[in-house]
């Protein structure tokens, strides 16, 4: 499965994956050999049209004719005959729709824009979260265990990955971990050594603030580099690393139309919601919230945290160990889940959202579960996986500053 599984994540669809992810958990469910599982998964992958395998493996049906084939592109995709011979050099085509690429002598189509707001799982995230949680448990766990733990991950994967984010599936599969094995990583001593070793930086922050020609962009940009303090992607984070990125904050390069465009929006703002993210992040957030409040004072200002700790994001405690309450109204958002789940945040977050004019989102959890929920929200992350990284063609830990639009829901 791990070798079939990788070969798929990168040369396949995300029709194919949610394929064998399906047949891998009708598995638990019926009483087959490994040899006939192995060959409806091969089945699956090497198949001209996309198969979707029944519960019970007696049939294979073709897929709605609304799923483009292997052989078939879409109307609005360019054809291969569009992409100039530049060598390895990227080149961008019908951006709002597809980026096409010649990378390596290959092409490589981006996820369409329509998908990527979609709240659909990327194939790259279920290679992800199978990574990180599939293996998990002690190595003296019995096989029948370990096996039932798998297929509860794998199903909980097959299920959610159309219509549930990627932090909340990460939760799920959490709570299936913890149930099995009782592994629920504390984060309390990094959260505190990382708030501690922000706030023993903010006095020199503030001082560059206050003598740079824009204090605003600058703490715009010293927050968004913060982002980097995230656990999540490698389990540890670099002080070194974060630190020469503060240092740099002033010459990221960054989308500079969003980000005059962001700066405008505070300055007349009348409420700001500000959803915040990491632990050692919240810091340079209050440093950028005692600017706003500089060039708008006039300004209601709301900073939202996790309502309980997940991960090293910044929760009530946290904002209290760095005295976020000086700058803004500290609001807990009800939920342990990364990002902010519209449905599992309780109605006192909802409705700062829905009756601030501008919402300021931290962090890739943020973008991926409020995406495409309003014109009036600006997401400031780092690129830290691959899959954004490719999606918005930037380099690793780039800074991004994204206007959000309004989609139908």
């Amino acid at each position: 499965l791990s070798l079939l599984y990788s070969d798929i994540s990168i040369s396949r669809g995300a029709g194919r994956l949610a394929g064998i992810a399906n047949a891998v958990g009708a598995l638990s469910e019926n009483c087959i050999t490994e040899g006939q599982f192995a060959e409806k998964c091969i089945a699956e992958a090497r198949a001209p049209s996309v198969l979707q395998i029944s519960a019970g493996f007696s049939s294979a049906k073709q897929i709605p004719a609304n799923r483009p084939s292997a052989k078939q592109i879409p109307a609005n995709r360019p054809s291969e005959k569009q992409i100039p011979a530049n060598g390895n050099k990227e080149t961008h085509l019908s951006s709002s729709h597809f980026r096409i690429a010649k990378l390596e002598g290959r092409e490589r189509i981006a996820m369409p824009i329509d998908e990527v707001t979609s709240h659909q799982l990327s194939p790259r995230c279920m290679r992800c979260m199978l990574d990180k949680y599939i293996d998990a448990g002690p190595a003296d766990t019995s096989w029948r265990v370990r096996s039932d733990y798998m297929r509860r991950v794998l199903r909980t994967v097959a299920d959610n990955s159309d219509h549930m984010t990627a932090p909340e599936i990460s939760h799920e599969l959490s709570l299936i971990r913890e149930a099995f094995f009782g592994i629920s990583r504390d984060f309390t001593a990094e959260k505190y050594h990382f708030n501690e070793l922000l706030l023993g930086m903010e006095d020199e922050l503030a001082n560059r603030m206050r003598a740079s020609d824009d204090p605003l962009d600058l703490a715009i940009r010293c927050a968004l580099v913060g982002n980097f303090i995230d656990f999540g992607p490698t389990g540890d984070v670099s002080e070194q690393k974060l630190i020469e990125l503060v240092d740099d904050a002033a010459h990221m390069e960054l989308d500079l139309a969003a980000l005059d465009d962001l700066k405008r929006r505070i300055t007349h703002a009348r409420s700001i919601a500000y959803l915040t993210d990491n632990c050692g992040e919240v810091v340079l957030d209050k440093l950028l919230m005692e600017q706003i409040r500089l060039v708008n004072p006039n300004a209601r200002i709301v900073a939202i945290v996790r309502g309980a700790p997940t991960s090293n994001d910044a929760t009530l405690e946290d904002a209290q160990q760095v005295g976020l309450s000086d700058v803004a109204e500290v609001l807990g958002n009800g939920s342990n889940i990364a990002g902010t789940c519209l449905s599992r945040v309780n109605e006192e977050t909802r409705a700062a959202l829905r009756e601030s004019d501008l919402v300021i989102s931290k962090g890739l959890a943020n973008y991926e579960t409020l995406m495409g929920r309003g014109a009036n929200t600006y997401y400031l992350f780092l690129c830290k996986c691959t899959l954004y990284v490719e999606i918005f063609d930037v380099p690793l830990y780039t800074g991004m500053v994204v206007r959000g639009v309004e989609t139908a829901d």
